[in-house]
């Protein structure tokens, strides 16, 4: 009983499920791919743009600069120098904060 248990499994383990069902049109070509992708860089774009323009006008208030738009955010915040800068301006304010009795240090 086993033995023919597992000869008839072996036999028929490509007659079910949905590896042996076909699916006309479920091929993509790279192309597809590629359009698909363009596609999706598009839409993250459109919902990423408006918070990077936020970002970057508060960015621009809080470090008293002006050239950083949402064309170049990622850029000037990849090297760093953006960040440092805002970091000292957050710990100015809290210990300000801190010696006006604000908040608790």
């Amino acid at each position: 009983l086993t033995m023919s248990y597992k000869q008839n499994f072996a036999r028929n383990r490509n007659s079910w499920g949905p590896i042996s069902v076909a699916s006309p049109g479920f091929y993509r070509s790279p192309e597809d791919d590629d359009d698909d992708d363009d596609e999706l860089k598009a839409i993250q774009a459109r919902q990423l743009d408006p918070l990077k323009e936020d970002l970057a006008d508060w960015l621009n208030k809080t470090l008293g600069i002006d050239y950083i738009n949402k064309d170049n955010f990622l850029d000037e915040l990849d090297n760093g120098v953006v960040l440092c800068h805002l970091a000292q301006i957050i710990t100015e304010g809290v210990k300000k904060a801190i010696d006006k009795g604000l908040v608790k240090g």
